[in-house]
């Protein structure tokens, strides 16, 4: 469905301002997931940040009908980034590059030599670490999909004819 057909959709539903569920079809590498990370590695506790972008990754946002028919009336699709959306997660991705950084150790902090000898990383700490917040980034929507009344529909641009 256009753009358009969605808003006219929308519209007679805004006062209800009923709750949605939206999945957003994002570009290939347009997605960014920032999570804060702890644990213990080798009897030391840390934090740590980590940063993944998702080469394919859907983003799930909960929003209701009037949030998503002012974004729809303000916005094309291409324009929309994160700002846009408030409560938003990670949906469906795959084949991530992740970077960890601002690597805190919470008291003494392992020595050189230690970390030679236990074959220390920093994805080690990703990989042994637990996961707190997070927060979802994206500058690129190619289609959203939700639900009513148990009817899914998907709005996406229309080229320009």
């Amino acid at each position: 469905m256009t753009k358009q057909e969605a808003i006219e959709l929308l519209k007679p539903l805004v006062e209800a301002a009923d709750y949605l569920q939206i999945t957003l079809e994002t570009d290939r590498k347009s997605v960014n997931e920032s999570c804060s990370h702890y644990g213990t590695w080798n009897g030391h506790d840390f934090t740590c940040t980590s940063s993944t972008y998702w080469r394919n990754a859907e983003v799930e946002v909960e929003t209701d009908t009037e949030e998503l028919y002012n974004v729809l009336v303000e916005k094309n699709l291409n324009d929309l980034t994160d700002a846009d959306f408030g409560s938003k997660y990670l949906g469906e991705a795959n084949d991530g590059s992740t970077d960890v950084s601002d690597i805190e150790w919470d008291g003494e902090e392992p020595t050189e030599e230690e970390k030679e000898e236990n074959d220390y990383s920093d994805m080690e700490l990703y990989w042994s670490s637990d996961i707190g917040d997070c927060e979802v980034e994206f500058d690129s929507v190619l289609a959203i999909r939700f639900e009513i009344d148990g009817v899914t529909y998907r709005i996406e641009e229309q080229e320009e004819e």
